[in-house]
């Protein structure tokens, strides 16, 4: 969707008042012969380059699609941990942030997954209500007990009945309680309110992505709203 050059990106970004939040790569963590140095290396310098403040990382396995689930050995996840320690320094090293996305069809997808890595890290978090939700696990529950290390979101609801739901175009999990309970955290970064979907075709003016961001940004202008009029009420 961007330029790949960093330069480049950056001045298309200007050219429409926009700043480059952060940037997502996928790599495989935990192969002894496959050491993944390199590629984050190259994407972080090309991030900080492109004025990005975080990189988010996640833990790819074999392959060219995330269809393929697979559980880590006790030696994997060793190797996986220090492996994602050694990233934090690294991207440290170019001024940015890392934020580990726990994510559907990688090495750490399941709620277990998502358990063992803060057990085992230190490492900040990138919580992804969809891909949580996707694992088994529940996104409100992970930002109130893991809120400190919550550094990004992903903000996306999930269809468990995408059939009964279609025409009401809402989903299932309980957004606003994320929020609460990051807040409450201290969490002050950004919420990126994200949208799985696949074009067919090119949109009408004004529909497609463009409709359903204005649909996400009133919801949750809405709920941040909400809460900062209460905040308001309990100080007076």
């Amino acid at each position: 969707y961007l330029p790949a050059g960093a330069s480049e990106r950056r001045r298309l970004l200007e050219r429409y008042d926009l700043n480059l939040v952060a940037g997502f790569l996928a790599t495989v963590m935990h192969d002894p012969a496959r050491p993944p140095t390199g590629e984050i290396e190259h994407e972080a310098a090309a991030l900080a380059a492109s004025g990005a403040a975080v990189l988010v990382l996640a833990a790819a396995l074999p392959g060219d699609t995330y269809d393929e689930g697979a559980s880590l050995s006790a030696a994997d996840w060793i190797r996986l941990a220090e492996r994602i320690q050694e990233a934090d320094e690294l991207v440290s090293s170019h001024g940015l942030d890392l934020a580990f996305h726990p994510h559907a069809g990688t090495a750490v997808a399941t709620a277990e997954d998502i358990e063992t890595f803060l057990e085992t890290t230190s490492v900040d978090l990138c919580l992804d209500t969809g891909h949580v939700f996707l694992g088994g696990a529940d996104p409100v529950t992970i930002a109130r007990d893991a809120g400190k290390r919550v550094r990004h979101v992903h903000l996306k609801d999930v269809d468990v009945k995408v059939a009964e739901r279609l025409q009401a175009r809402s989903g299932d999990l309980d957004i606003d309680s994320v929020y609460d309970r990051l807040q409450e955290a201290g969490y002050r970064g950004w919420f990126v309110l994200e949208q799985d979907t696949a074009l067919t075709a090119e949109p009408e003016p004004g529909a497609g992505p463009v409709a359903a961001a204005r649909q996400s940004l009133e919801y949750f202008r809405g709920i941040a709203s909400a809460k900062l009029s209460t905040s308001a009420s309990k100080e007076e």
